[in-house]
């Protein structure tokens, strides 16, 4: 079982380069604590932006001191960052254990052997993230096309932070997601999966899956238990094998879920517990959907269809491209994402497409998109820029960034599509002229993320980019397309009805 003790809240900051300690906060970035602090003006006001451009080359500590109560019994005791934004070096009463270098995926060290009961010091070095990406691009073998900032795509990090067509320059550096303390005792269930795995005759054939960590030599027994509005519709007993659990179950008429305007967003919760000799040593619950995505692509006498089909029914699909909603995302709450996607669902939009220069969302984002019947086409983060994947370290990093993503979103109904990119293999052919290259991007969109989303999620397809199909990548007769005509060409707003595109 696990126990969670946040380290949210105050904190110290400051310079690297200065003695003052100021108070910060957790989640948050230096920005944030910078204007809370008064040191700076608001960067969205006339030019104050250009504030926050001098902040770049600078580096930042941030410290928390804190008492930790031992527990009686406990087997594990980890420090877990879920998001660090984004080089740093974390120290913990004086130990070096590790350093971030990808914003979007969690970190955990085992503080075990670390921990004391009073005045444990938690430090995090952040480096400039400017000159630590500019020193790398200049010592790269490699000459890499990309838009705002050259360097950006030796970094993982949300790639509209050095400046887009939309919005400002504003490079947040911080703890931007919960910290906290695990204390585990016995297992803990890791990594859950619930999928469908088709619909036949009025049923559907679902299946639960889920990793254990365990510290015990007793037998572990799994209870996996699917409810439908507080009704048991299915409810079985599994053995553990090689730390895995695996529950297949059939579902007389299933609640389905539908996009908004098609049908209800139904949703069930699937809770799993695990026993020792009858005890419970941990458990776990969470909601999704049952139904079945399949992307249409078939031959026609105009060229190739690309038609969203959920639950056997053919979907128009209706929607916006969603960026963040701020620059410094700690300042978007659970009720912002609740107040916009209201917003989508009440102008009938029933589809997002969650932007690859951005990043995965917050769950509350998905949650949303879940209740209200939005489906999310969702980009992986790479976008108008080639990335360096001949590189093994980058192909490490794609990796491990993908799997994680896929282990934290793939229960959500409302996701109906993983995509590689934005924009970069339409790059490739009309921007940069590499036609259809090995690497520069492509390896990670055609061989990692494919393989990954084959392996750990069969429940959705994966497209390679976005715009995508076709020779010319950005086809009006195959495939989905961008059509800039009008934003960037300044045609009048008529053009859109020119364009015959199949999404």
């Amino acid at each position: 079982m696990e126990n969670r003790i946040s380290l949210n809240g105050t904190w110290q900051f400051r310079e690297a380069t200065s003695d003052d300690w100021l108070e910060g906060k957790v989640p948050g970035c230096v920005q944030l604590d910078l204007m809370a602090q008064n040191k700076i003006s608001d960067p969205f006001y006339r030019m104050n932006e250009i504030e926050c451009h001098k902040l770049e080359d600078k580096e930042w500590i941030y410290r928390k001191e804190f008492d930790f109560e031992f527990p009686d019994e406990f087997d594990e005791i980890k420090l877990v960052f879920e998001g660090i934004d984004t080089l740093a070096d974390i120290y913990f009463n004086g130990d070096y254990l590790g350093t971030a270098e990808n914003m979007f995926i969690s970190y955990e060290y085992d503080v075990t052997d670390l921990i004391k009961e009073k005045n444990n010091v938690l430090e995090v070095y952040f480096q400039s993230i400017i000159k630590t990406i500019r020193s790398t691009e200049k010592d790269s073998p490699l000459k890499l096309e990309s838009s705002f900032e050259s360097a950006r795509p030796y970094i993982r990090k949300a790639q509209y932070s050095f400046g887009w067509d939309w919005g400002p320059r504003l490079v947040q550096v911080g703890l931007w997601k919960d910290v906290y303390i695990s204390v585990i005792k016995d297992a803990v269930i890791e990594k859950p999966f619930f999928y469908t795995e088709q619909l036949k005759d009025g049923e559907a054939y679902v299946r639960v899956s889920a990793s254990v960590s365990y510290f015990t030599d007793f037998d572990l027994k799994a209870e996996v238990t699917i409810l439908y509005d507080g009704e048991v519709c299915g409810r079985k007993v599994v053995p553990i094998v090689y730390g895995e659990i695996d529950a297949a179950f059939k579902i007389d008429e299933p609640k389905l879920w539908y996009p908004n305007g098609v049908g209800p967003q139904n949703l069930y919760d699937i809770c799993i517990k695990l026993t020792m000799a009858d005890v419970v040593v941990d458990e776990l619950s969470f909601r999704s959907g049952i139904r079945v995505v399949k992307l249409l692509r078939e031959k026609d006498n105009i060229g190739e269809s690309f038609i969203f089909e959920i639950n056997g029914i053919k979907i128009f699909a209706k929607g916006a491209d969603w960026i963040p909603a701020d620059n410094f995302l700690s300042r978007i709450t659970k009720d912002d994402y609740y107040t916009f996607i209201k917003l989508a669902k009440d102008a009938n939009m029933n589809m997002l497409r969650v932007w690859g220069g951005g990043i995965y969302e917050d769950e509350a984002f998905y949650d949303a998109c879940d209740e209200m019947g939005i489906m999310v086409w969702q980009d992986f983060m790479y976008a108008c820029a080639q990335y360096p994947d001949q590189l093994e370290w980058f192909q490490q990093l794609a990796a491990s960034e993908a799997q994680e993503v896929l282990f934290r979103l793939r229960n959500h109904p409302s996701i109906v599509l993983w995509c590689g990119n934005n924009e970069n293999n339409m790059g490739f052919y009309s921007w940069w002229g590499n036609g259809d290259p090995k690497y520069l991007g492509n390896y990670v969109y055609k061989e990692i993320l494919p393989q990954i989303c084959r392996r750990y999620d069969p429940s959705r397809p994966y497209w390679v980019s976005s715009p995508y199909g076709g020779v010319d990548p950005n086809s009006q007769f195959e495939g989905d397309r961008h059509h800039w005509n009008v934003w960037s060409g300044w045609a009048d707003i008529k053009e859109y009805l020119a364009d015959e595109s199949r999404f």
